[in-house]
């Protein structure tokens, strides 16, 4: 399942001195996934412009989106991926999260509570009984009018007939907390005032990745991740093997770390349930005694594979995340690239800390540099 790399949308303030709102990361999101649909990443299923909306501009332009807007996003078959996955992202300004409207039913890390600046995160994967992928948003009945119209429905997404299905974050499906209605996002962005903030989009044919630097000082808060993982041999999922990953205690994908809750969910090869998970890296990986790699005649910081352990029932190694796309390493500094600009490391200020690498675009030297304005740039 290796992704090609496709699309990195960054989004920052046009000065220091000014700030992004819910409405600005969400728009310049909005319109970096539309660039991604000209190529073919993504469909887009269904999209609201917002209690009060009226089209897809920031919220100072003549058609504005508004507060409670969402967006419903199919990331179609690629490479040896024979199934899609689908994700929403929201954020509103206000409380309740998601308005009482059409972007309802909607939570944000399991509150009611609107924030000044977020973005709210949604995945799910369904398949029919006979084994083909399908469409979770429309099985529920949301609305497809793909015009700035469309509604959620309650749940916001359903099984086929005779399937089970698997929503991200965990605490949407079967015992769990917000099994009934599926409407809990988790917050891929999260701030209660706005601050001046560089957001970065990363994606490939199978993943998606957001990456949050509150301040716009070098130090990333929150790295969220989404897509199909690589399950070891002979555990293929009849139900897809996705994983969801959301960090915004460490801002990288911590070793030792549970994630599950409103903070991520891998699917089970063994029973198709979604799971709590962590990430095992080895301890040699994550010292400086052995980063970087001093057999190389010129010493090489290593990037190594993410294994995903399942962490509640029946726990065991499942498999690993697209090293394609996102691997670990340790001792690089943040916003550093590599493999001749091929990477960037996104993780804490300090170099003498665990990193997440992804994708890059070979050309851009320092992610810091793209994506000066509040529209965002493609690169």
């Amino acid at each position: 399942m290796a992704g090609t790399p496709h699309g990195r949308h960054s989004i920052k303030a046009l000065a220091s001195t000014q700030v992004l709102t819910g409405n600005e990361i969400y728009v310049s999101c909005f319109k970096g996934l539309e660039a991604l649909a000209v190529l073919g990443v993504v469909n887009r299923v269904a999209y609201y412009f917002g209690d009060g909306g009226t089209g897809t501009d920031f919220h100072d332009g003549a058609s504005p989106t508004t507060g409670n807007a969402f967006s419903v996003w199919q990331v179609p078959p690629a490479g040896s991926r024979t199934w899609s996955w689908y994700f929403l992202i929201q954020y509103s300004e206000a409380t309740p999260f998601g308005g009482l409207g059409s972007g309802a039913p909607a939570r944000l890390n399991a509150s009611t509570n609107g924030t000044a600046m977020n973005l709210g995160f949604q995945s799910a994967v369904a398949f029919t009984s006979g084994g083909v992928s399908a469409n979770p948003w429309t099985e529920a009945g949301g609305s497809t009018n793909d015009d700035g119209t469309d509604a959620k429905a309650d749940p916001v997404w359903a099984a086929p007939a005779g399937r089970t299905l698997q929503v991200y974050p965990k605490n949407n499906n079967t015992g769990e907390s917000y099994a009934a209605s599926k409407e809990n996002c988790s917050a891929v962005v999260y701030k209660t005032s706005n601050v001046v903030t560089r957001v970065h989009l990363l994606m490939d044919d199978d993943n998606i990745g957001f990456a949050a630097d509150y301040e716009d000082n070098g130090v990333y808060n929150t790295v969220s991740m989404c897509g199909a993982y690589v399950p070891l041999a002979g555990m293929a999922s009849s139900q897809g093997p996705l994983i969801f990953v959301n960090d915004s205690s460490n801002g990288y994908f911590a070793s030792g770390t549970t994630y599950g809750v409103s903070a991520g969910g891998v699917v089970s090869p063994l029973d198709d349930s979604v799971r709590t998970f962590r990430f095992e890296l080895r301890a040699n990986d994550r010292s400086s005694t052995y980063q970087p790699n001093n057999q190389f005649a010129v010493p090489e910081y290593l990037e190594v594979p993410f294994p995903i352990y399942v962490d509640d029932v029946n726990r065991g190694l499942v498999g690993f995340v697209d090293t394609n796309f996102a691997r670990g390493t340790y001792g690089l500094p943040t916003n550093a690239t590599l493999d001749g600009l091929s990477r960037v490391s996104i993780g804490p200020a300090s170099s003498a800390d665990n990193h997440t690498t992804f994708p890059w675009d070979g050309a851009t030297a320092d992610p810091g540099n793209p994506g000066t304005t509040r529209d965002g740039i493609d690169f």
